[in-house]
């Protein structure tokens, strides 16, 4: 999922605070009309949908938002299309939101924002014939490594040759 986002680095305008009154880091029992939806089996990621959500950005009409918390902190959100035409609907509402975005590769359907405090990722797959907008903070990236490197302390002080 997080495989989407580039490390281009490219600064855009409007970088999101969170999305749609929801802050980044808000914890999960802080918020009311969520219903739980699964769990990311490769991140640890509880994917959340909001009751009664409003489902378009711009003119694109949405299949589904996913609320993403990591230890119940909202750390990203998933928006999904499923027609090209609201791909390229959800394409319009970003670029006049936050800039025209690098697309790294020229014949592809994909755009990428790297801000101070979030990277977005817009791609469209022809393939499965669906489109996703992905806001991730990058306070979640500080998470992930910081986490990261505990665990390789840990790691380390266990005794060898088990």
């Amino acid at each position: 999922m997080l495989s989407l986002l580039s490390s281009v680095s490219y600064a855009f305008e409007n970088e999101p605070e969170g999305f749609r009154g929801i802050t980044w880091g808000t914890d999960i029992k802080d918020l009311k009309d969520m219903e739980f939806v699964k769990v990311d089996p490769k991140t640890g990621i509880k994917l959340y949908q909001k009751k009664k959500d409003n489902l378009t950005i711009g003119d694109a009409k949405l299949d589904a938002i996913y609320y993403g918390f990591y230890n119940d902190k909202f750390y990203l959100v998933i928006a999904q299309t499923m027609f090209f035409t609201d791909f390229e609907e959800l394409k319009k509402a970003c670029f006049e939101n936050f800039g025209k975005g690098e697309q790294p590769r020229l014949y592809y359907d994909e755009y990428f924002w790297d801000g101070e405090k979030v990277k977005i990722s817009l791609v469209y797959d022809r393939s499965a014939i669906n489109g996703m907008l992905m806001i991730v903070s990058k306070e979640f990236e500080k998470y992930l490594k910081n986490n990261n490197k505990d665990k390789e302390q840990k790691i380390k002080k266990k005794p060898q040759g088990f």
